[in-house]
């Protein structure tokens, strides 16, 4: 299994798990950060048709958005892992 989101694998899950690794990749350190690179990852979803503009886009938005304290403490052990 791959860590990019193909629209198939468990909806918003494999979307978070795609923005993870990405936060991650990208050294995200602020929510600020954290939700230009949501509103980047679902707007190129669209736009390769993995997700509908009919769905309730900023529905997702504001769900994954919500999950930053998840991204925030993985970030924390990476940087108390490699200080």
């Amino acid at each position: 299994m791959t860590d990019m989101y193909t629209g198939g694998e468990a909806g918003e899950s494999g979307l978070f798990r795609e923005i993870k690794k990405a936060a991650e990749t990208e050294k995200i350190r602020t929510f600020d950060e954290y939700r230009s690179l949501v509103d980047d990852i679902v707007e190129d979803k669209i736009d390769q048709g993995f997700l509908d503009k009919n769905e309730d886009v900023e529905q997702i938005k504001h769900n994954l958005e919500s999950r930053w304290s998840e991204i925030e403490s993985g970030l924390e052990k990476v940087v108390t892992k490699f200080s």
